[in-house]
């Protein structure tokens, strides 16, 4: 695929980057053709950091990934469920909820200590690093090494993956793509200050909505706190 594009009800139309296996599979899919499974296959992916600060080279892959994985995600939810199957449709939804998941954790142990006291998010660290450690013992039975570090860096790469799904998810509009080193051009000035300014808004909306639910789960808050203040707003 060398020429494709989506229409969004906010960003409006833009192209992709380049062709890429997620518009494969979309327009394999949205036609009827079959897809063939092939199993227990050993795949060598070559790929290499584009930044030698490993944090910033982890976002800007990560940036591509998940930029390709969601912008194709809506699109293909359109696909009649008969068509798409049963399993792609739910991993289809599982994409979008699982974003929240990891943070979800994380604000559950930081907001839930302000409350109960910090051996909640002591807890937390406690369960992620075990639960991380039996993650990577699963990964030994299909390779053949693991490293100690590879909790930590199961832990990292879901917890700065989920914000940055978040963050691209809203943005949809914004495409890097490392091994060429181009960009979506942006157009005219309007245009990028609307996507901007309405991606920034929808994102900080979403995040302010997820603080106050944890808020209220934890007890920090109560829904009459909430009412209250928004009475006091209004006033």
């Amino acid at each position: 695929m060398q020429d494709d594009y989506i229409e969004h009800y906010r960003l409006g139309k833009f192209s992709f980057l380049t062709g890429d296996d997620k518009s494969s599979w979309y327009y394999v899919v949205k036609n009827g053709w079959d897809m063939l499974y092939v199993p227990d296959v050993i795949v060598d992916t070559i790929e290499e950091i584009p930044h030698r600060n490993y944090f910033v080279g982890s976002l800007m892959l990560m940036q591509r990934w998940f930029g390709n994985q969601y912008r194709t995600n809506a699109r293909a939810l359109k696909i009649p469920i008969k068509t798409l199957k049963f399993y792609p449709w739910y991993g289809l939804w599982d994409q979008r909820f699982t974003m929240w998941t990891t943070p979800y954790g994380l604000f559950i142990a930081i907001f839930g200590a302000i409350h109960w006291g910090s051996y909640i998010f002591l807890t937390y660290l406690w369960w992620v690093m075990f639960s991380r450690l039996m993650m990577t013992f699963a990964y030994r039975t299909s390779r053949k090494d693991i490293l100690p570090s590879w909790p930590f860096y199961l832990y990292y790469n879901q917890i700065v993956g989920s914000f940055v799904k978040i963050y691209i998810w809203n943005h949809l509009y914004k495409q890097s793509w490392t091994r060429q080193k181009t960009k979506l051009s942006a157009g005219n000035k309007f245009i990028a200050w609307y996507q901007e300014f309405s991606s920034n808004s929808t994102l900080l909306l979403k995040l302010l909505i997820f603080i106050i639910i944890i808020n209220i789960l934890v007890l920090n808050i109560t829904e009459d706190d909430f009412w209250t203040y928004f009475n006091l707003i209004g006033v």
